[in-house]
């Protein structure tokens, strides 16, 4: 049985409201009915009192509710007959009944019934039930503004969870002993912070180091999101901040706000709108709140967030949100650290190692390698293995990085030998700018099979270093454009296809960022704007752009009409169109037996490091650009 939520009470008190409208309906109709006699037809009537079968008739003149009249006859048969009649033939039927001499007693309009009376009403009563029921929805007439984290809960998460977040980990930690053994700075003169913002892309465990510090400190967590503090409704807003300070301040605890700004933009530029005030009356709040306790009150407020560009700078002056704990994509010895956190308690095959694991997915974060771990499992699971082995890993990888597998689809054979030349181009334009290269964009799995909304893909195990060169962005570039490069040498200058689609878009991310982030442009311009800049700039800097792919598109036909570039071209695609899909391991084969040479060896010379920008890669169709350097 289903629970008997406001809304659902609401909507069967409006049900019986209409249900009890219809059965006075019905009652008094039938009542009056069963006095008035055997119901006929107005034209039957008119037709009795042409042909003289009336005795005497009774006339009521029409309702103003419903614009009819009713008659009455007594039949010479001794019968009792009613009909009704539209009330522009009121007249007619009177001059009928006195032409031929019958009895007519006229009455007033009939009384109306309490349906009748209430019948203009259900509009608007119908109207008022909606409201009522989208307010209730809202929680508009709770007592209670912030049902779920009234009484927070001393999480069970301790740093012992958290890996690949050292940094992050350490200043929590010294925020908690600020907290926990307050006097002794006190004492120095220094006052503990009275909140953090937590800020890092998607997935990297924000949410979880919150936790990690109300479970540490032992101290309720109060969590909300941003989204909760904006209501429809002017006031619910600030109405809610204040009562969660309020429940905070009586226990002490961390107060958590996810995804802040959706409320914490910076003031002026939400524009101007009913919304944008209740946001800002919503931040004036919040703000108020935080002036208004001591750290006496053992109470700390964490925001998490990633586009800490879009915070108001209000929210982040000392005595607020004062410090900032970053949360970055992990290395590779987080990633590592990671894995063996998720791989706890699993049946994990002895030939599974987590470094080399750990190497393979550079730039994914904790969450994305939580779902490694699961789509490998499960994997087992399907293939009937008594433990994950390292190809269900690696499958798994190759999953979550590029798609699943649609093994099914059909393809047919000209398509086919087009998608292999189109991945040998990026696999081939990889190997020959990785060459000497100070950073390696090596391909380590290459497949025609499709996958997601690709129809092949192309992964590349790029070095993780702390900067992104500018060299290193141009042959990511260039490998961006090696497919698009390779249909035109293959097929034409008339006759590439459409299939670099996604190579673009990466393309035209990565060359963004060059030209208007990193002032990486060969003209000189030394800007860097940010993502809102770059949007209300409506183009104005395409022309750089635009340079930097064409160039891209250029050096990569140029490298395909070497020779070597055109025996890694064309051994590639054979390769790929025999056995579908192509490892690491085969493409460092090709290239040896191809050129006589293998570069994978001074490639594989990397420094493992901490990583700030993104991994180039992802695939044919959809190559991921780096986003971000240090």
């Amino acid at each position: 049985m289903k629970k008997l939520t406001p809304s659902r009470i609401a909507l069967i008190i409006v049900a019986v409201v209409l249900a009890a409208f219809v059965a006075m309906g019905l009652f008094f109709s039938s009542v009056n009915d069963s006095n008035k006699g055997e119901k006929i037809s107005t034209d039957t009537a008119v037709k009795m009192i042409d042909d003289g079968k009336v005795q005497n008739a009774t006339v009521s003149e029409a309702t103003i509710l419903s614009g009819t009249g009713s008659l009455t006859l007594n039949g010479k048969d001794g019968k009792k007959y009613y009909t009704s009649y539209a009330s522009g033939l009121s007249q007619t039927i009177n001059n009928k009944l006195l032409d031929k001499g019958v009895t007519v007693d006229t009455k007033a309009p009939d009384k109306a019934s309490p349906l009748d009376a209430f019948t203009p009403m259900l509009p608007t009563l119908l109207i008022f039930a909606a409201v009522a029921i989208f307010m209730i929805r809202q929680g508009s007439f709770k007592k209670n503004k912030l049902a779920g984290v009234e009484g927070g809960k001393i999480p069970d998460v301790t740093f012992e969870d958290i890996a690949g977040a050292d940094e992050a980990v350490h200043e929590a930690k010294e925020m908690i002993e600020m907290m926990t053994d307050g006097d002794r700075f006190l004492k120095m003169g220094a006052k503990p912070p009275k909140g953090a913002l937590l800020v890092g892309p998607p997935g990297t465990g924000k949410t979880l180091i919150a936790k990690a510090i109300a479970g540490e400190a032992k101290l309720p967590f109060y969590s909300l999101a941003g989204s909760d503090f904006v209501e429809m409704f002017a006031g619910l807003g600030p109405r809610r901040v204040r009562k969660l300070f309020e429940n905070a301040r009586k226990t002490g605890g961390i107060i958590f706000i996810d995804e802040i700004d959706a409320i914490g933009q910076k003031r002026g530029s939400m524009g101007s709108g009913g919304d944008s005030q209740e946001r800002e009356n919503v931040i004036a709040a919040f703000l108020t709140e935080m002036d208004g306790f001591e750290s006496r009150d053992n109470v700390l407020v964490l925001a998490a967030t990633n586009r800490p560009e879009t915070i108001d700078e209000a929210l982040l002056r000392p005595g607020r949100l004062e410090r900032q704990i970053h949360v970055p994509l992990p290395d590779i010895k987080g990633r590592e650290g990671i894995l063996a956190v998720h791989t706890k308690g699993k049946n994990i095959g002895e030939n599974v190692d987590l470094h080399s694991v750990a190497k393979q997915t550079v730039g994914m974060s904790g969450a994305e390698l939580a779902f490694v771990i699961n789509e490998a499992c499960m994997n087992a699971v399907r293939r009937s293995h008594p433990d994950v082995t390292s190809k269900d890993i690696y499958d798994a990888i190759n999953t979550v990085a590029m798609g699943r597998s649609r093994d099914s689809a059909f393809m047919n054979q000209t398509d086919r030998e087009l998608t292999a030349y189109h991945e040998a181009g990026h696999a081939a334009i990889a190997l020959l700018v990785s060459r000497d290269a100070m950073v390696s964009v090596r391909p380590n799995f290459v497949t025609i099979v499709p996958r997601g909304g690709a129809g092949g893909l192309t992964r590349m195990n790029n070095e993780e270093t702390h900067y992104l060169r500018k060299s290193t962005a141009r042959n990511m570039l260039a490998v961006a454009m090696g497919g698009r490069a390779a249909e035109m040498f293959m097929y034409g200058e008339e006759h590439y296809t459409s299939g670099a689609h996604g190579d673009l878009c990466s393309a035209t991310s990565m060359a963004t960022n060059m030209a208007l982030k990193f002032g990486m442009s060969d003209e000189g311009r030394l800007i860097s704007m940010d993502d809102r800049g770059i949007q209300m700039s409506q183009g104005k800097h395409d022309d750089l752009v635009q340079v930097e792919i064409h160039n891209a598109l250029i050096r990569a036909k140029e490298l395909l009409e070497t020779e070597d570039g055109r025996l890694l071209l064309e051994a590639i695609a054979m390769e790929l169109l025999e056995h579908e899909s192509l490892h690491e391991e085969d493409v460092d084969r090709i290239e040896l037996e191809t050129l006589g040479r293998s570069y994978a060896v001074a490639a594989k010379k990397t420094v493992e490091v901490t990583v700030e920008d993104e991994p180039v890669a992802e695939d044919a169709d959809h190559l991921e650009a780096a986003e971000s350097a240090a």
